[in-house]
């Protein structure tokens, strides 16, 4: 059997990353060739949670990841690659790694990569420039992140571009929120957004847009997934009674929420390939992003990061003049297919040939 540890983040909180490693847990459990384990390194990683290992501290991570790598399991690693704590995450990993001659499949899933890098230090780029050449696979979620890992070393058959969507998930049903619920029969149309208060998520942006369009459609709300209303207020002042902020969701009650919506919005500043805007427009809902990262087929684009333009877009959409699409079977990725291709790479290639692969390396 093979054994696979998935590294990064497990909900609560929902979103991003952890949505993707919990989809890829699930898809490995219905495997029978594979045994799976995950190592919870998000904001709850020391408290335990079913479904995943804990995280006690820096020193307990290193051993847990160098234990599992001695008892040959493939370290899968989803990080965020735009900060020092990330990168360390994939320096361990990746040389934990070469203990059982299979090494390890880094992820970096944010649009901010590139930037990072060409910012970084000299000390954070020697990090991420080991991390690199150590690891045996490197994924990210767009070209420009992917010219940046070249830049940085990365080879190119160890370098690929994957959407980290897996698919539409409709195996976990579940209603409706009674909070949102409520509100959809209140207001119309309802838009929604996956977000947190970070500034380029656009949360100022969703609020003005949303104001301007009561001239038109006095009745329209908004639906923010992802925040507490109290975390939305300290950070950008009082939140009008036309927007309902629902606080985290399972990510089945995000589902369940987004097939109610008449337009879904991601105007970030930066993105790598939001699963969130893959998922809107695999159920049919139109979607309104920012031009950032890598926007599939079907979105309607706006600058990043202006108003005018996401307006002009939300109105265009809830007028007809721009065509909405039916859902959109095709983004079924072949993601999962080209990780499994990936595993077999790994796990057949031979121990002594990789390890004297990478001790000839220039680091």
């Amino acid at each position: 059997m093979r054994k696979v540890l998935l590294i990064g983040p497990y909900p609560p909180p929902f979103g991003g990353l952890a949505v993707q490693l919990c989809q890829w847990q699930r898809y490995l459990a219905a495997k029978e060739e594979y045994q799976c384990e995950v190592l919870n390194i998000g904001e709850g990683r020391s408290t335990p949670i079913d479904g995943c290992l804990p995280v006690r501290n820096e020193w307990h991570f290193v051993r847990q990841v160098v234990g599992y790598s001695r008892r040959g399991y493939l370290l899968h690693v989803l990080t965020n690659g735009h900060n020092r704590k990330s990168w360390l995450s994939c320096l361990v990993c990746a040389a934990a790694g070469l203990l059982n001659g299979r090494r390890t499949i880094l992820v970096l899933g944010s649009g901010d990569t590139a930037r990072y890098l060409s910012q970084a230090d000299v000390v954070d780029r020697l990090i991420a420039r080991v991390a690199i050449k150590l690891a045996g696979h490197v994924i990210c979620r767009n070209e420009t992140v992917g010219k940046a890992l070249a830049e940085m070393g990365t080879h190119q058959d160890r370098l690929s571009l994957m959407p980290g969507f897996l698919g539409a998930d409709h195996s976990r049903e579940q209603s409706l929120p009674v909070s949102v619920q409520e509100f959809m029969t209140d207001h119309d149309p309802v838009l929604g957004a996956t977000a947190s208060i970070d500034p380029e998520y656009g949360i100022p942006l969703m609020i003005k847009a949303l104001a301007g369009l009561l001239m038109c459609f006095p009745k329209a709300g908004l639906v923010l997934m992802g925040p507490s209303r109290e975390q939305v207020e300290q950070r950008y002042g009082p939140v009008p009674a036309n927007i309902l902020v629902t606080g985290g969701l399972p990510h089945a009650a995000v589902m369940a929420t987004m097939q109610g919506l008449r337009i879904f919005l991601r105007p970030t500043l930066f993105d790598g390939d939001s699963i969130s805007v893959r998922e809107a427009l695999a159920l049919g809902v139109p979607v309104v992003a920012s031009n950032v990262g890598l926007r599939p087929e079907g979105v309607t684009l706006f600058p990043a990061g202006e108003l005018k333009g996401m307006s002009d877009s939300i109105l265009n959409v809830l007028r007809g003049s721009i065509q909405v699409s039916h859902p959109q079977e095709s983004l079924q990725t072949t993601t999962a297919d080209r990780l499994l291709l990936l595993y077999d790479k790994l796990f057949m290639s031979d121990a002594g040939n990789d390890q004297g692969h990478v001790a000839a390396e220039r680091i």
